[in-house]
């Protein structure tokens, strides 16, 4: 029971992490950071 409530933060960090490499690496680490700010601050 508990993999169930880890599995979809992992999941949705395995699926998102490229598209956050390809950000950092294209316009550095400060977007990447300002962008997971925002998103946590909105929440």
């Amino acid at each position: 029971m508990a993999g169930l409530c880890v599995a979809p933060p992992g999941l949705t960090m395995m699926l998102v992490a490229p598209v956050y490499a390809r950000l950092s690496a294209r316009h550095g680490p400060r977007a990447s950071l300002v962008l997971g700010l925002l998103v946590i601050a909105v929440g």
